[in-house]
């Protein structure tokens, strides 16, 4: 879609994880495209498909970046996942399957990024509430289904790894 600027629009969708980068986004695509995000946090995957209908209205976008996961994998108090890998690919399916048919843009998900667990334990969390052997275990899946559909990867994880989660992770 070409917008009033005359610029093609990018949708940035996902959690904190997006809410972090979108600010480059903005500036690196100055000129050359119009980004549009929620002002909420896109949370996990259902949060996602519930809102979806209501942030896509009046929009066609040639490009969607969205990355979510990091809410789902969210450790409950008793240990386990707020969706556990299967919920998680099946609405992960579903989301992607509703942006690829309600859209013509070109869909590339970013992967979940590495976490600080010590922030967390340190925040008002005071335990931690995201672990990062679960992210791989979550990426790995991930990343099968969405090549499966035929779609891009971002890899947001290695990424941060290469650069160091102390210098590109927020503090929540």
């Amino acid at each position: 879609m070409i917008t009033e600027s005359n610029l093609p629009l990018v949708v940035l969708l996902g959690d904190s994880i997006r809410m972090g980068y979108h600010a480059v986004v903005v500036r690196e695509l100055a000129g050359v495209a119009e980004v549009w995000a929620p002002t909420e946090n896109g949370a996990h995957t259902k949060h996602t498909r519930a809102r979806l209908t209501e942030w896509f209205a009046g929009k066609q976008p040639a490009v969607v970046h969205i990355n979510v996961g990091l809410h789902d994998m969210w450790l409950n108090e008793d240990g386990t996942h707020r969706h556990e890998l299967p919920e998680y690919l099946a609405e992960l399916k579903a989301i992607l399957e509703w942006l690829r048919d309600r859209t013509e843009a070109r869909i590339v998900f970013g992967l979940t990024t590495p976490v600080d667990q010590d922030r967390q334990c340190a925040s008002n969390y005071a335990r931690v509430v995201r672990r990062n052997t679960d992210i791989p275990a979550y990426n790995g899946p991930t990343r099968a289904l969405v090549e499966s559909l035929g779609l891009g990867v971002n890899n947001l994880y290695a990424a941060v790894q290469s650069v160091g989660v102390d210098q590109l992770i927020a503090a929540d």
